[in-house]
Formats: C-alpha cells, sequence, structure tokens
C-alpha cells in the first residue's frame, strides 16, 4: 500500500513538472534565437546598475550586437575583482542580486574561483533537476522505484571572510533534487561532508553496501563510482562487520558474497539497478567500458549533462540515445569555430547558426554575473531537436586538460616547474602529458634532477581539484621521465617542421599524450643513466 501511494505520488509529481517544465521548453526548442534574444535582454536589463553594467554601457545594449560591442570575452581573472568587491565589500559588482553561496573550484592560477550562486542561480538549477528527473522516468521508470545513491561533494567545504559559505557545485546538485528523492537517499548530507578523502569513501561504501534496493546511482564522474567499487572490495571484512551491528541478515548476505572469492559489483548488491547517471562525453568516456562491467547486464548510462561550476549548460531531453540540448532559458550562448578560435580568429556564433558534425568553443552569459565568459570548453554539435541544435562535450580547450574532473591548467604546470627548477642553470625543456590510456600523468624533462613528491605536493597545492583527486585515489602520482640532453631542440625542430613558423613558435607544455605526436622515445634516459 505504502508503495502504491508514493508511485501515484510520483506520478502526480512528474505530470506537474510536465506542464510546469517541459511544455515551456518545447516551445523554447521551435524558436531558440527568439528564446536567446529575450533572455539577453534580461539579464542586461536586470543588472545594468551593477558596477559591471555600469562601466560596459548595460543601459544602451539593444541586440546582441551592441552586447558584443561593448562587453569584451571575460575569463576568470577579468570577472575576480567584481566577484571579490562583491564578496567582501557587499557592491553589487556583478548581479543585482546578492550571491547566498560559492560553488569553489580550481583556477587557472594557485587561487580558486568562487563562482557566485544566487538565489535565482538555485531556483534555477532546482528547476532543471526536476526537468532531467522526468526526462528519466520518462524513459526509464523503474529507475525510480527503489533508493537512490547519490554521490557529491560536500555541500559546504567553507565559509569566506564575508560569512557565506562555500562549496562543491556537485554538493549544491545533491541538495536540489526534487524532495520526495532526496527522502530516498541513501547517503546522508554529514556522510558527504566527511573531509578526509579515505574516511568519506569508507563511510559511503558502508552506507552504500548496506542497502539492498538501490535502483538508482548517480555520480558526476565515473571514476566516482570505480573508486567506490575498489573501496568496498579492498575493505569488504570491515564493512561486513560495521553492517552487522545494524543489520545481521544483509551482514549475512555480503559475508556468502565475499566466499565466493571474486570482486563485489554493483550488480551483486543491487541487483534491482535500473540505471546509472554520470558524465560519459569527454575523457569520461574511458571509464564507461569498465564502468559497465560492474553493472547488471543491460543498465543505461544516462548521460547526466554538460555541468559545469558556471552553471547548467545542457538539458538532457531523451536518456536513452543521451541526447541533450543548449539550457536556452538560463544561458545565453555565442560559440565560435574550434580550428578558428585556436587560429586567432573570432568569429561569434549564436544557436541557430551552427552545423552538425562540427566543434565549437563556448561562451556563455548567466544571470549569475558571467558575462561572454569563455569556459575553454569544447562541444559537438550532433544533430536537431526542432530547431535547436543537439551537442555533447567533447574536451576541455588549448592548454587544459582533465582526466578525473581536475582541470589541470597549463599556467599552473609553468608555474609551478618555475618554482621547482629555479636551482637549474638553465631552464629545462619540459613536457607534461595527459594519458588518457593510463589515466595518469607523466613529466618527460631534460637536464633536471626534480624531487616527485614534491612536484606531487605542490601540484596539489596549486590545484584543489588534482589534490581531491590523489587524496582519494582516483589519480595515481605524477610519474617524472627523465630525457636526454639535446631533446628539448628536437621538440624545436619537429614543431618548426611541422609547419610552426620559428619567430611565432608555440611551447605547449601540457598536452593530452595522443595528440603529441613528437616521438620522446629515444630521448628517453634509461635507469643507468638516471644512476649515473
Amino acid at each position: 500500500m505504502k508503495r502504491r501511494l508514493r508511485n501515484l505520488l510520483q506520478r502526480l509529481v512528474m505530470w506537474i513538472d510536465e506542464r510546469r517544465y517541459a511544455r515551456p521548453l518545447s516551445r523554447l526548442v521551435k524558436h531558440p534565437l527568439r528564446a536567446q534574444r529575450c533572455l539577453l535582454r534580461n539579464i542586461v536589463e536586470k543588472n545594468a546598475e551593477t558596477t559591471f553594467g555600469r562601466q560596459h554601457g548595460f543601459t544602451d545594449i539593444l541586440s546582441v550586437a551592441d552586447f558584443r560591442a561593448q562587453v569584451a570575452i571575460q575569463d576568470y581573472e577579468s570577472l575576480r575583482p567584481f566577484i571579490e568587491d562583491q564578496a567582501s565589500l557587499g557592491i553589487r559588482g556583478l548581479t543585482r542580486e546578492m550571491p547566498l553561496f560559492y560553488a569553489r573550484t580550481s583556477g587557472t592560477t594557485d587561487r580558486p574561483k568562487d563562482i557566485p550562486v544566487t538565489q535565482d542561480t538555485i531556483r534555477r538549477y532546482r528547476q532543471g533537476q526536476r526537468l532531467y528527473t522526468r526526462t528519466i522516468y520518462r524513459a526509464i521508470p523503474q529507475a525510480l522505484d527503489g533508493r537512490v545513491l547519490a554521490l557529491g561533494g560536500p555541500p559546504k567545504e567553507g565559509v569566506l571572510d564575508c560569512g557565506i559559505p562555500y562549496g562543491s557545485m556537485s554538493g549544491l546538485l545533491y541538495g536540489s533534487l526534487p524532495r520526495y528523492l532526496r527522502a530516498r537517499y541513501v547517503l546522508s548530507a554529514d556522510t558527504l561532508s566527511i573531509s578526509d578523502p579515505t574516511q568519506r569513501y569508507h563511510a559511503i561504501a558502508c552506507e552504500a553496501a548496506s542497502a539492498r534496493d538501490i535502483t538508482l546511482v548517480a555520480a558526476v564522474n565515473p571514476s566516482t563510482l570505480l573508486r567506490l567499487a575498489q573501496v568496498i572490495n579492498d575493505n569488504l571484512a570491515q564493512i561486513i562487520e560495521a553492517i552487522a551491528l545494524r543489520d545481521s541478515a544483509r551482514a549475512r548476505e555480503l559475508s556468502r558474497l565475499a566466499s565466493r572469492g571474486k570482486r563485489i559489483t554493483f550488480a551483486d548488491l543491487w541487483p534491482g539497478l535500473a540505471a546509472v547517471t554520470t558524465w560519459t562525453g569527454g575523457n569520461c568516456q574511458l571509464y564507461l567500458s569498465e564502468m559497465k562491467q560492474l553493472l547488471p547486464p543491460g543498465t543505461p548510462l544516462v548521460e547526466l549533462g554538460y555541468l559545469a561550476s558556471e552553471g547548467r549548460l545542457g538539458i538532457v531531453i531523451d536518456a536513452i540515445a543521451n541526447l541533450q540540448i543548449p539550457n536556452l532559458r538560463d544561458v545565453f550562448y555565442e560559440f565560435v569555430r574550434r580550428e578558428e578560435w585556436d587560429n586567432g580568429r573570432e568569429e561569434f556564433l549564436l544557436v541557430d547558426q551552427l552545423h552538425s558534425g562540427e566543434t565549437y568553443y563556448v561562451f556563455i552569459t548567466t544571470p549569475n554575473g558571467l558575462y561572454r565568459y569563455h569556459i575553454n570548453d569544447i562541444v559537438e554539435v550532433d544533430g536537431w531537436h526542432h530547431a535547436t541544435p543537439t551537442f555533447r562535450f567533447v574536451q576541455k580547450g588549448r592548454g587544459v586538460t582533465s582526466l578525473t574532473g581536475e582541470k589541470l591548467d597549463e599556467r599552473q604546470v609553468i608555474q609551478v616547474m618555475q618554482e621547482l627548477t629555479a636551482h637549474c642553470i638553465n631552464s629545462p625543456f619540459f613536457l607534461m602529458l595527459a594519458s588518457k590510456s593510463d589515466r595518469c600523468y607523466r613529466l618527460y624533462m631534460e637536464s633536471c634532477v626534480l624531487d616527485p613528491d614534491e612536484l606531487d605536493r605542490r601540484m596539489g597545492t596549486i590545484n584543489l581539484e588534482f589534490r581531491a583527486k590523489r587524496d582519494s585515489g582516483r589519480l595515481p602520482a605524477i610519474e617524472v621521465v627523465p630525457l636526454a640532453p639535446g631533446s628539448g631542440e628536437a621538440y624545436r625542430d619537429y614543431c618548426i617542421a611541422s609547419g610552426q613558423r620559428e619567430s611565432q613558435l608555440k611551447f605547449m607544455p601540457l598536452q593530452y599524450a595522443d595528440q603529441c605526436h613528437f616521438d620522446l622515445a629515444p630521448w628517453v634516459m634509461r635507469p643507468k643513466h638516471v644512476a649515473a
């Protein structure tokens, strides 16, 4: 009877969400340019009397062309003074509405980015989450029959000097799901708020393993779920012992699974698991085949959507085909073709000017004060839904790599290397390569001795996401590979022979390994050379 009433309530909520959120969206996708112009006008008018708005003549902006003429492309560092004045002095620097929260993520320097989150931002996120839940329900209704294992960062990690809290966007998402779903959460907010990564994963593993009826698992990055599976198996005896104190029957079930002598999978723990929602694009694809081995056969991996600390940038409209569209009602988009931006050309396009099969850099304007913001993401258009393109995240742009969500920036690598090689007579040649196949970083370096532990420590200091991934075990330590003298000159000659002009030679210190075509193998020093 209780289950029947719950399902009836769920159908009622989905019917309400269909009328309130889905139907208005179905109208927007037929006229995306009209929706985008209306959104931009609302953002500009609402924030015209902010410091940024006055400096950039928001009151004179009447069109997209005016907006582009008045506002140059921004990044976080150009907006940081406005954000800090808003946080520390209470000045309405970027938005008329003052932030209630800051989503903290790694910046391009040793200072983190604190993205302002207003009450309006939270409202929009909640609406987006309800729309996403409805999409899952329509495609996989059984996914909402049982309990939900939702993993995210701590909802609150600290407090700024001004008294406003900051934390992870995944923590904010955790709290923005519909109330009836939050009532089914396996994990408590206290568990996710444990600061020590080892203790947090152990607590999550105990609570997750003790639950029988999980039908939906949600995590932003699939590497988080692989790590959870590893923690469960590596600490199985302790977990069973802890569960036995409150549920002896479940402890006996787990003991029988352990007695088989095989690693326990999510299929063993939760045979009724109906769906997993996570990122499936970009480098997250590296983890999907391994993920599928943990699940009951045929369990769908549903794209979580194009999400960033800066906002919800994509809306999933098909949970089976994993199709998503731009978030037309919350984000104003501009795009530049990938090859044009990389070659210094800037022809900005709107949502109706894109083409299937092409890749673009994304520039966003949002109600929370990010104006013409270069997020350094690359997306690919893979189809159309009415008059609106569908797209997928491909990767971070040039100068940024990410294997597990750490978003390492070449400026961070350069800063750390300058600090660590200050004792060297000459500036050494180095390349930091992110290996997708091995899921690790390798630093190839010529003619300079480096302490790998210190490299790892300093990289974690300058990039908080890197440190978090290292602490949780999702990233191994950086491997330092010594190169023989002359390797830097050889690399330079290779770049020139490949078509780069000597006077305009651009050294890329941070790359993905599969995008670096220079053969490093002949220059790698063998252990005997290192010892010498």
